[in-house]
């Protein structure tokens, strides 16, 4: 039986965990682009306990194994440790970047009804003006070096920014890919 607009008995607890990992990361990019200097880590931790105790309140949630609401808590700071200490940050352009394109026919040209909408996590520049887009993911393993190659959303964010004219030298897109991994010695990749 297919029950349409029915809430889900469950929310798995990497809906929540993700999002509130973005919005701490979004808000420590935030404070860079508006001071200058990294935040505290305590304050992105804060974001952090913030958005995923807000998220989960009254909800029921589906975790793996032994996981619970506490030791997300505990695993997302611990996260967010491993990105502030390792992080280097360029010069950020933008944060949470919205954008909305066209789509057309690949074999005819003639433009779709529907429109590519997303949000591009952040785009930084570096010292010779390329324009690189960076997209955050939480890992359970390690990246291989060739996993972002094959990314649909590295390739989704090339078309979305070329579409949109920002373009770097040589009509390249450089997309970069920040791996939070989840494994019992936490890393950032």
């Amino acid at each position: 039986m297919l029950v349409v607009g029915a809430m889900p008995e469950f929310l798995p607890a990497s809906l929540p965990f993700g999002r509130a990992l973005h919005a701490a990361v979004a808000a420590f990019y935030k404070s860079i682009k508006e001071t200058g200097t990294k935040p505290e880590l305590e304050s992105i931790t804060r974001e952090f306990a913030a958005v995923w105790e807000t998220d989960v309140a009254g909800r029921r949630l589906s975790f793996k194994g032994k996981s619970s609401v506490d030791s997300h808590l505990g695993l997302g700071k611990a996260l967010l440790k491993k990105f502030y200490e390792e992080v280097r940050p360029r010069k950020i352009e933008a944060i949470e970047y919205p954008f909305a394109v066209a789509l057309s026919d690949p074999n005819t040209g003639e433009p779709l009804d529907v429109s590519l909408v997303g949000i591009v996590d952040l785009i930084e520049s570096d010292d010779e003006g390329n324009l690189i887009i960076a997209e955050l993911k939480t890992s359970s393993k390690r990246y291989a070096d060739s996993q972002g190659e094959n990314q649909l959303d590295g390739l989704i964010y090339a078309y979305a920014m070329n579409q949109l004219g920002f373009r770097t030298t040589n009509a390249e897109t450089l997309i970069r890919y920040d791996v939070l991994v989840k494994t019992k010695s936490q890393a950032f990749q």
